[in-house]
């Protein structure tokens, strides 16, 4: 606490115009085609950041080091929209106030928070469940307890889980997730700042080679079967949405222009796959059938839920636009740098 560059606080992205190109292309044939393709990136650049320009202020990323975290902190600089990080990674925690505080001492104008810092590893939060309470629940409670103290407290778009949706309440994780999801009922109550409980389905894609998450592993298993497979591939069933659809979601309810409000969404594709699914996906896509090896369930786990239903967050703005064909490819293309995985695909 007290070290200001734990905060690295970037300014907003001031040039708004085309970048410069060199145009003396000299024997390259290629350059004019290269330079349209840069012409049509910024404009479709600036046009992306018009749809936000409504926005002032700058937005708060816990868990800024994550995943998801670090897709929508490049998606904000794409934007042109300022943001602070937090991570327990870098030095930065909301488990303790000081830190919290200091976020808003170094950057006032922090108007949204993205709150995506937890234990988000279902098998984690089992094996360590006092770690998963401090994280998701008091960490939580801490953050939300310094944001209410401030002049005007900002909007929250906090990071559910649909696990919270199972009935009844499977595991350490979605039980941590649930009582946060009331804390935060609690500051919206106390404030009136507009709050978003973004109930996020099983988030794939972008470069993530993950061994903990279904599809990197099916996809990975082609080239090092069998892999263990702790669920059952009939009976249970994921909806899949794009951590790119994920993080555009968190931007839109950051800085949409809206009242005082609580809203729980769904962020999800309302397409659901079963295991055996995806491994027929795996099939038809590249001719590589999926060998497993069958452990016990996971603790903590659910079959399925039954409701998943995006309809309200489309209501409001946002919808998924990237379906299961690009997360299988993301997850092949993430693992193609490796010699071995690449051979047992032909490539």
């Amino acid at each position: 606490p007290g070290q200001r560059e734990r905060f690295p606080c970037p300014s907003s992205l001031l040039h708004n115009g085309l970048r410069g190109h060199n145009m003396n292309c000299g024997a390259n044939d290629n350059c004019g085609a290269v330079d349209q393709e840069r012409l049509q990136a910024d404009r479709q650049q600036q046009a992306e950041r018009l749809r936000y320009q409504h926005f002032k202020g700058r937005v708060l990323v816990t868990g800024h080091a994550g995943y998801i975290g670090q897709t929508v902190c490049n998606r904000l600089r794409y934007l042109g929209i300022p943001y602070i990080g937090m991570d327990s990674k870098t030095g930065s925690d909301v488990f303790f106030p000081a830190h919290v505080q200091l976020a808003f001492q170094t950057c006032p104008d922090i108007t949204a928070v993205i709150h995506l810092a937890a234990v988000s590893s279902v098998g984690q939060c089992e094996a360590e469940p006092e770690l998963a309470l401090a994280n998701n629940l008091i960490g939580t409670n801490s953050l939300l307890s310094v944001l209410s103290d401030q002049r005007k407290p900002p909007r929250v778009v906090f990071a559910s889980s649909q696990a919270v949706k199972a009935q009844p309440i499977s595991g350490v994780y979605a039980a941590t997730k649930k009582l946060a999801e009331r804390e935060l009922s609690h500051y919206f109550t106390a404030t009136s700042a507009p709050c978003f409980a973004l109930r996020v389905a099983n988030v794939a894609g972008g470069n993530h080679e993950s061994r903990t998450h279904l599809i990197p592993n099916l996809v990975r298993s082609v080239a090092y079967p069998p892999f263990d497979l702790t669920a059952d591939p009939e009976k249970t069933v994921r909806d899949f949405v794009h951590v790119e659809d994920v993080a555009e979601a968190f931007i839109h309810f950051a800085t949409i222009d809206v009242g005082p409000s609580f809203h729980y969404l769904d962020i999800c594709s309302g397409q659901p796959y079963s295991i055996y699914d995806l491994m027929g996906l795996v099939y038809r896509r590249w001719g590589r059938t999926i060998q497993y090896n069958r452990k016990p369930d996971r603790k903590g786990d659910f079959a399925r839920i039954q409701d998943n239903n995006p309809v309200h967050a489309r209501q409001l703005g946002w919808s998924p636009t990237l379906g299961i064909e690009r997360i299988l490819d993301d997850a092949k293309n993430a693992l193609a740098k490796n010699d071995t995985y690449r051979r047992a695909y032909g490539g």
